[in-house]
């Protein structure tokens, strides 16, 4: 993998599955941040840029469709594998309609579910270009708002979109 981590959003209310799946995709070399509803991965997606979003179908309050059309609306390229129980061909055809990449049920081969995870992350990234770009430096930090990120005396950071707003706001992209 690259020095820099792809972040995964994983919707998922069981926390043992949850759990196994977050474990085997660390271990993949992947970070995962975890949200158990839809409400709190719209959260999530709010603050955060995932490369990845791994969704459940039956969910408490929000469900999974809905959440699909709703983060689709948010970011048309990022990529969207449900991951649901429901194996009913009317239920994957509503999943792919509501804007997901692909549509894999449970019980699942993990071996299968890690090569599609893969296969995306790999086929996204030719649509979303590295942009080129310049940090701004001040002191001992410098700041990449096209990135999301930051280095500072510390480490590196990952920046919100309100950080990367208002960094943007007071014209540090454009030199202003």
């Amino acid at each position: 993998m690259n020095d820099e981590k792809q972040h995964i959003l994983l919707i998922e209310d069981e926390i043992n599955l949850a759990r196994g799946i977050s474990f085997n995709l660390e271990q993949e070399g992947f970070r995962v941040s975890h949200a158990e509803s839809g409400e709190d991965a719209l959260e999530k997606l709010s603050y955060y840029r995932f490369s990845l979003i791994i969704l459940d179908i039956m969910l408490p309050g929000i469900d999974g469709f809905s959440v699909c059309s709703l983060i689709r609306k948010l970011d048309a390229r990022v990529p969207i594998l449900i991951l649901s129980a429901r194996a009913e061909e009317g239920d994957r055809i509503t999943g792919l309609a509501s804007g997901a990449d692909d549509y894999l049920t449970k019980p699942f081969n993990l071996d299968e579910f890690l090569l599609r995870v893969g296969g995306m992350l790999r086929r996204s990234s030719w649509y979303r270009p590295e942009p080129v770009e310049e940090g701004y430096s001040f002191g001992d930090n410098e700041v990449f708002l096209l990135s999301y990120h930051a280095r500072t005396a510390q480490g590196e950071i990952d920046l919100t979109d309100l950080e990367v707003k208002i960094g943007r706001g007071m014209g540090i992209l454009f030199g202003s």
